[in-house]
Order: C-alpha cells, then structure tokens, then sequence
C-alpha cells in the first residue's frame, strides 16, 4: 500500500475476489473513477500483486487482502483490515466458486463450502461494513451473481442455488438498509468464462446472446462504477451485463 499521489479518493471501496478475471476488472474500474480499492484474493498472490500495481499506477492507494471468505471468522476480519484505508464507502462482493455437481453429487460438505463462499460471507460483510456504508447517505453494495440465479445451470446444481440466494439478499438489504444504504446487484452473462467450458459451450453461449461477443471484465466493471456513483433514489436494482443474453433462455 502506498499513499496516493493524486486528488483524494471519491471513497473507499473493497471488492472481494478482486484479484483476477472478473474482480481485477471492477478493482481497476474503481481506480480508475476515482476510489482507493481494498480487495480480497485467496491463492492468487501474483495476481494480488500485479492488481495493486495497477491501482497504485492510477495514483490510487491498493491494499490486498489474503483470505478465505468460507471461513466464518473471515468477514469480519476483512472489513476490519479494509479500513486501514477508511471508513468503507463501497462494497462489491465479486469472490465466488463455480464448483460443478449434480443431485448425485451433493454431499453436505460440498453445499456448505459453496454457500458459505458465495451466500454467507455477502450476508457477513454487508453486516459487518453497515455501519460505514450507512454514514453519509451514499453507501453502495453490490452483488456479483450470473445466469445461474434466475435458471439453473446444469450441471452446476448448488452454484445456482447460492446465486439465487444472493438476488433475494440483494432484496431483502435493499429494503432493510434504506434509505442510507443502496443495494444493487449485476447479473454477467457469458463474461471471461470459467476454464471448465469447453469449446462447444463456449460457441453455445455466443450463439444465444445478440450482441454476438463475449463479455469483458471491463464491462462489469463499466456497470459496477455506475451503480457506486448514481442517484441514491435507485435501489434494489438487478442490471444484466450479458449481451442481452438472459433474452434466451
């Protein structure tokens, strides 16, 4: 971490996962309009570092945060670490599994792991972060699901469910932290797919979404920087990133 070099930040922000693919995006995008950016990662130490380099070379103060979020005790800790930088401004939960099962698959262990990942710590941060989000009226948290919370992946049965959970606790803070706290949540499409795709899913993606391309880290992170810094009369919002493809299911 180092001091920034430009203008004060427009806020503080964390977002967790913030390291690689989709996360570095939404990190960078912060930098970029503005905001000094705590983020999480897990085993992407390199990664970590080239991040903080990017958000330091925008003349913003970075500060990597080495976690596991399934941990119960870890929320708590990363808010508090987060606010060496400040009181929180932004908070954007981006880390996630994309774990592969189906019925025949489930064990109790494996739906734990996953919805404590990308369920439970949501919940845990959002309540841990209340209280800095909540002071001045311009607190903004923002969910990362995908496709999955509105249909089921197949193929990827407690993913989908976890995704699920995360829209209707969008919701449900949306309601319950206003009006001093917003609450949105962005739904990507087909944006930097996971290694597991195989070529094929890959063409069937593209095939289904009209605007015939995959999406960018960059294009969330276009959505993620609109919904930190628009009018507080929009809550509770669900905004597709997708190429328009949730149009076909």
């Amino acid at each position: 971490m180092r001091a920034a070099d430009a203008m004060p930040a427009r806020g503080i922000a964390l977002v967790t996962g913030g390291a690689v693919r989709v996360g570095r995006g939404i990190a960078i995008a912060l930098a970029d309009a503005g905001f000094d950016v705590a983020f999480t990662y897990y085993q992407s130490t390199a990664a970590s570092a080239a991040t903080s380099a990017a958000i330091e070379a925008r003349g913003r103060r970075a500060l990597a945060i080495q976690c596991d979020l399934r941990a119960a005790d870890a929320p708590a800790q990363v808010i508090a670490s987060a606010q060496a930088l400040g009181p929180l401004d932004v908070l954007v939960n981006s880390a996630a599994s994309f774990d592969s099962d189906t019925l025949r698959d489930v064990t109790a262990a494996s739906f734990d792991a996953q919805m404590a990942l990308n369920a439970r710590a949501p919940l845990l941060l959002a309540k841990h972060a209340a209280t800095d989000l909540a002071r001045d009226g311009r607190g903004r948290i923002i969910q990362i699901a995908d496709l999955g919370a509105e249909q089921p992946i197949p193929g990827h049965l407690i993913h989908s469910m976890t995704k699920a959970a995360l829209l209707n606790l969008t919701r449900g803070l949306a309601a319950e932290l206003a009006p001093h706290t917003q609450v949105h949540a962005i739904v990507p499409g087909p944006v930097a797919l996971p290694p597991g795709f195989t070529a094929s899913e890959r063409a069937d993606e593209l095939a289904r979404t009209p605007v015939g391309r995959e999406g960018s880290p960059e294009d969330v992170g276009e959505a993620v920087v609109f919904l930190a810094t628009c009018s507080s009369f929009i809550t509770g919002t669900i905004v597709h990133v997708d190429g328009g493809r949730h149009l076909f299911r």
